[in-house]
């Protein structure tokens, strides 16, 4: 800063960055400035070694230094030169070192096709803020009708058939041929989605694919009357057109884009052969899933027989029909050693009654006195003896009713065959043959002769009736005789009882 004689000050400056700078800054903060479309013709282009282009764009008044850094220049879908008109698109930045402001270009485009650029930059945030863009639907898994809309002439038609024929040959692909270039391209892809919207039954899925080319002949799929037709169409939409790094509006309205038309049809069905593989993949899963349970559950089944409790059910029953009679044995004893407690007390009692009674002046009442607690006592005795008896003797008759051996006791007979098997009807026991009798005292070795079916008469059965035959027993020899004495007649009928033979 500069002093006059008064010591005021007169004047102030900056320094050269300082004021370069702040320019910069000046420019930063004018959003116009930071996307800004211009256009030029090039001169002066020079692509340089690091790959970054370096140009001007001037015309008849004025020039524009620019840089097209490599990052942003290898989209370019031609090659600059001098002496072309171009349509950039960039950003205002000052060059520090140098002093001038630049144009940091991010894309670029040549004259007459960066119009339709810009053109199609207008559209798309036209149908980005109505939503055309936003919507995504999901593809069906295995779609039984696939349509397709391409030219009957192009290679891209062959290789989705063939991909899909590949993958899945058993969809149906309504095929709706079409232009996909030239001035009559749109009025034909709009008609060949009328045909497959109205197609019966309808299409799962839509498949829109084109071959390479140039930019200017994929144009048509920027048109707004057909994206927004693609929008309207009823099931999901696929693209595929041109290559990967060519993009149209259709790609930005379908629910599925893919780089190349073989892509698309990939992307549609699933892998038949993979299908199949995971088919078999859960088939053999579930196999051994279930084998395993199998052979888990037979294996504790098999556990379970081996138990003694099914194997041998009257000796299982043994050890507690001996436990009871030990709980029988033990209550008895209990009784009688309370009863010789409750006597010794008595004892007691008398001796203390005696020497009181010499004590007291009237010994008529004393000894009325010790006989009513006498006879006091021993009613109590005597209602605790037959209480505990008939406690024993309910849990006598709970222990004999579930004794498995009481029905023997009454005449009737448990028989087996002989690998121990129960015989519960008269047909085994006829077909059996031999078979063994168990009774209450013994066991008899027997064969049955004949077998007679029972009449009822007023709902009682009624032996013998007429003969049955039910073939031949398993095993014919001669009658074998008991083995134990006193056992019933092979033909003489069973007691009436309401309870059956184990």
């Amino acid at each position: 800063m500069l002093r006059g004689k008064g010591g005021n000050a007169t004047n102030s400056f900056l320094s050269v960055r300082a004021l370069t700078n702040l320019v910069r800054n000046t420019i930063h903060n004018n959003p116009v400035l930071q996307n800004v479309w211009v256009q030029g013709e090039v001169s002066n282009f020079r692509h340089h070694s690091s790959g970054h282009m370096y140009f001007n764009l001037q015309d008849e008044s004025a020039r524009l230094k620019c840089v097209m850094f490599s990052g942003a220049n290898q989209a370019l879908t031609f090659r600059p030169r001098d002496g072309i008109t171009v349509i950039a698109r960039g950003r205002i930045d000052v060059y520090l070192r140098g002093g001038e402001y630049q144009l940091i270009v991010q894309e670029m485009h040549p004259y007459g096709l960066g119009l339709k650029f810009l053109e199609f930059e207008r559209l798309k945030k036209k149908l980005e803020a109505e939503g055309l863009f936003a919507r995504k639907r999901a593809l069906p898994r295995f779609p039984e009708r696939i349509g397709l809309i391409t030219s009957e002439h192009g290679a891209a038609v062959h290789d989705v058939l063939r991909t899909l024929a590949r993958l899945y040959p058993r969809a149906e692909v309504v095929f709706a041929p079409a232009l996909v270039q030239g001035d009559d391209a749109v009025p034909s892809l709009l008609r060949a989605l009328e045909r497959l919207r109205n197609h019966h039954p309808p299409v799962d899925v839509l498949l829109v694919v084109r071959g390479g080319g140039d930019i200017e002949d994929l144009w048509v799929f920027n048109d707004e009357t057909l994206v927004r037709a693609l929008y309207a169409f009823p099931a999901p939409v696929v693209t595929g057109i041109g290559h990967e790094s060519d993009v149209t509006l259709a790609d930005f309205v379908a629910d599925l884009r893919a780089p190349t038309p073989t892509g698309a049809a990939e992307r549609v069905v699933p892998d038949q052969e993979m299908l199949l593989v995971h088919v078999r993949t859960l088939e053999q899963r579930l196999f051994n899933g279930w084998r395993m349970r199998f052979r888990a559950a037979k294996e504790r089944v098999e556990k379970l027989a081996r138990r003694r409790v099914f194997a041998d059910p009257l000796g299982f029953l043994g050890p507690y029909r001996q436990t009871c009679d030990r709980l029988e044995e033990r209550l008895e004893h209990a009784v009688q050693r309370y009863g010789e407690r409750a006597r010794f007390r008595i004892f007691r009692l008398e001796d203390r009654l005696r020497g009181a009674a010499i004590r007291r002046l009237s010994l008529a009442a004393e000894r009325a006195h010790v006989q009513s607690l006498r006879i006091r006592l021993h009613g109590g005795v005597a209602r605790y003896v037959d209480h505990r008896r008939h406690a024993l003797a309910l849990l006598s008759r709970r222990l004999e009713g579930a004794n498995p051996l009481r029905p023997l006791a009454r005449g009737y007979a448990y028989l087996a065959d002989a690998s121990g098997r129960p015989l519960v009807r008269a047909e085994d026991v006829f077909r059996a043959g031999r078979f063994t009798a168990y009774l209450s005292d013994g066991a008899l070795l027997a064969e049955a002769l004949e077998l007679l079916s029972v009449r009822q008469e007023g709902g009682l059965p009624v032996w013998p009736a007429e003969r049955r035959d039910f073939g031949a027993p398993a095993e014919r020899v001669p009658h074998a005789k008991s083995e134990k004495t006193g056992s019933r007649r092979a033909d003489a009928a069973p007691p009436l009882s309401d309870e059956k033979s184990p």
